[in-house]
């Protein structure tokens, strides 16, 4: 039987590290193996991400500034060591106004494994079917010899494990365009998962808003062989407007 080794795998908004120390403290609590973080603001959090990564006993950072003048994206921390593999700006994104809400990807190599963290579009599934279809691209063009790889983070992406019933109004609250089910032909969810992709994080639970969540949004997604032993939310997570992802997996070692 081939060797394999366990991860526990954490998404996290931090929403520009809104409380930060309550995030650091949770954090720390979870023990992440690798940590995918989104929202991470340098101007609002200087330092931060080495905050967290000492309080988590993380050895690696990477961070993709991929708007704001490069101070605001993704990261990517690891408990082993890790290198950069990519950095992208996706196509597609909402137009407010004249502005262009430019999303990105991170993507690291972990000795057999390589992890992708990423955000895409919060208003509309048409822009994040965009998205998701350029990542699937990339990812496979970059699979090359790993035997597994991992894609998470914040995908705005809503599934039949959603309260429907009260998203009509949070969408309309916000001004963001009629809820969709991403899971269905043509949405950014579905075209991960025809593409071989599993929703490692089914049944974790939903993640936002953190007080009383009517949607899960933040997925550990899985290509190749990793095998799902625990998938949850920490519901106790008060540092930001979403719950940690938190997914425990077993991948070759």
């Amino acid at each position: 039987m081939a060797a394999t080794k366990a991860l526990r795998v954490v998404s996290y908004n931090v929403q520009r590290w809104g409380r930060l120390d309550t995030i650091i403290d949770t954090l720390a609590r979870l023990r992440p193996d690798v940590l995918c973080l989104q929202e991470c603001c340098q101007k609002r959090g200087p330092g931060a991400l080495q905050k967290v990564a000492d309080a988590c006993g993380l050895k690696q950072v990477h961070f993709f500034g991929h708007t704001m003048d490069e101070s605001y994206g993704n990261a990517i921390l690891t408990r082993a060591p890790s290198s950069l593999v990519m950095e992208i700006f996706l196509a597609g994104g909402s137009i407010i106004g004249d502005h262009h809400i430019q999303r990105g990807a991170l993507f690291v190599e972990m000795g057999t494994i390589r992890v992708c963290c990423t955000h895409l579009d919060h208003i509309s599934e048409n822009e994040r079917a965009i998205q998701a279809g350029g990542l699937v691209r990339q990812l496979h063009d970059l699979r090359g010899d790993a035997r597994a790889m991992l894609l998470v983070g914040d995908l705005n992406a809503l599934n039949d494990e959603a309260k429907w019933d009260r998203l009509d109004q949070i969408h309309e609250e916000n001004g963001w365009a009629p809820p969709e089910d991403s899971s269905v032909p043509g949405g950014a969810l579905h075209t991960f998962l025809e593409n071989g992709w599993v929703d490692a994080s089914r049944g974790a639970g939903l993640s936002s808003p953190a007080k009383d969540p009517v949607r899960r949004v933040d997925y550990v997604l899985a290509h190749g062989p990793v095998t799902v032993k625990r998938a949850r939310t920490d519901a106790s997570a008060d540092g930001s407007d979403h719950l940690p992802v938190v997914v425990e997996v077993e991948v070759p070692a």
